[in-house]
């Protein structure tokens, strides 16, 4: 039974629409080792997120199954799947995201040569260890 509409989507029927995202992406055996040897490594909790989310939809896992053990939201995991199989793990590592950059970025090497022709003083740290009169002795 055709329920479909002719707006060109695969099996164009209702019922493979509902499915199409329950369909596992197949990774090969090399891709979900690689995925599962990145799951807790990556610069950032978010892309650890991703790579978890991508690992648990190579392992059959349904894409809402995945997205919620992962904690990302599903249009995220369509985006890391796509990150991934456009580009693998690299395409992550290039996109860590960790806000714009430093307007002191191109002036690091001066601030690093400073800081080491001049470092800063350091605190007193004080004694390592309380004064042996410390606690004062009271009698019994």
């Amino acid at each position: 039974m055709n329920m479909g509409s002719g707006n060109g989507w695969p099996g164009d029927s209702l019922l493979s629409r509902m499915e199409a995202s329950d369909v596992a992406d197949t990774f090969s055996d090399l891709q979900l080792k690689i995925l599962d040897e990145a799951r807790f490594g990556q610069k950032t909790k978010a892309i650890n997120r991703r790579v978890n989310a991508v690992y648990f939809r190579g392992c059959g896992r349904t894409q809402r199954e995945a997205a919620q053990l992962a904690k990302v939201s599903l249009n995220t995991l369509r985006k890391a799947v796509a990150t991934f199989e456009s580009g693998g793990l690299a395409a992550w590592i290039a996109d860590a995201r960790e806000g714009p950059p430093s307007a002191l970025d191109t002036h690091a090497e001066i601030i690093k040569a400073e800081f080491t022709a001049r470092p800063p003083p350091q605190p007193n740290p004080g004694p390592s260890c309380p004064p042996k009169h410390w606690p004062p002795n009271i009698p019994t």
